[in-house]
């Protein structure tokens, strides 16, 4: 980073806090970030998890007296996956000009880097939830940006990334039937229950008028060509025993109107995510990794080196400063086959 560090106008401490709380602040309210929650890796960047691990339960045995004690099984190490945080960062840049234009009152320029770093942060943890977006449904993380190219894969079983025979559009679907054999795939894979759906309101508008479910409501012929997204919940629940369901892009509406296209771009038509749970971690974790700069004493960092910092600096020549932010972070899937990524709608 080029510049020398600002201390004056705003510390590293202070920009850091800035940071920090945007970023927490808009996570708070993301929806993959319920189910791949941000967890510090404790000032490393590797990052080592055993894939879709099922310990089986040993119990100890009953033994006669004066005996050796028997030995007990090893479980799991068997199928270890490693990773490297990738570092994420940049800046923004109050020019000459704007400085001239604030004058000699400093408050108007501690106020513009206060904004900009709060946008930063926001763009950063909006680029995580891209990220996040990408390992759920995909169950890989392809990236092509900024000199970086390359997909790290977890390696979902492909029974789980399924493309339905009859889309749920075509009259005669059978919603539930599908979701059973997933959940089915999932136990047979030894992963856990699937309990949760996340899924787009495209599907659930389509299910308002799925004869199935219809007639798992009305149980007439006479039933009405639609029923209320109350009811598809109540058939989920009671038939399909999925008791919580994110309506992911209503939910990121509800966080940011900014970023409807964001949504449209990343949730293909026909998404439906079959999980073990919302707001846990059993899937996996955000790891939030370490910085240079906050071990480094010059920046005045304290406590542990895991998050995002904030640090301005000013040059000469032109006469400037910049607002800059850097953390290091990756989501992490470690039960990926306890998840279904599911196709479900006709595509166009």
């Amino acid at each position: 980073m080029s510049g020398t560090l600002e201390t004056k106008i705003m510390t590293p401490t202070e920009a850091t806090g800035i940071v920090r709380g945007a970023f927490d602040e808009v996570t708070a309210a993301l929806p993959m970030a319920r189910l791949l929650p941000v967890k510090s890796t404790q000032g490393s960047l590797d990052v080592e998890w055993e894939k879709n691990v099922s310990h089986t339960q040993d119990l100890m045995s009953y033994s006669t007296w004066d005996s050796e004690a028997e030995y007990g099984s090893a479980q799991g190490g068997f199928n270890k996956q490693k990773i490297e945080l990738l570092p994420m960062r940049k800046r923004l840049r109050v020019t000459e000009q704007d400085k001239i234009t604030f004058g000699a009152d400093d408050t108007r320029l501690k106020g513009t880097l206060d904004e900009m770093l709060t946008k930063l942060a926001k763009e950063a943890a909006w680029r995580v939830e891209k990220a996040r977006i990408d390992v759920l449904l995909n169950a890989k993380l392809t990236l092509n940006e900024n000199g970086v190219k390359g997909t790290f894969d977890f390696g979902r079983n492909k029974k789980l990334s399924p493309t339905v025979a009859t889309p749920w559009d075509a009259a005669s679907s059978d919603p539930v039937t599908d979701i059973l054999a997933w959940v089915k795939e999932v136990k047979n894979l030894k992963g856990l229950n699937p309990t949760a759906v996340i899924t787009t309101s495209d599907v659930l508008e389509v299910l308002e008028t799925n004869a199935a479910f219809i007639q798992l409501v009305y149980g007439s012929s006479s039933a009405p060509t639609r029923i209320g997204r109350d009811d598809v919940l109540g058939v989920l629940r009671q038939y399909a025993h999925i008791n919580n369901v994110l309506v992911a892009d209503e939910a990121y509406t509800n966080v940011s109107v900014d970023y409807q296209t964001f949504v449209t771009d990343l949730l293909p038509r026909g998404t439906f995510l079959l999980a073990p749970s919302l707001d846990s971690d059993t899937l996996g974790y955000t790891a939030l990794g370490p910085t240079v700069e906050a071990a480094d004493a010059n920046y005045g960092i304290s406590g542990e080196n895991s998050g995002f910092i904030g640090a301005v600096y000013r040059t000469e020549e032109p006469p400037a400063h910049e607002a800059y932010v850097n953390g290091s972070v990756l989501p992490v899937l470690e039960r990926v086959d306890s998840t279904v990524s599911a196709s479900v709608l006709t595509q166009p």
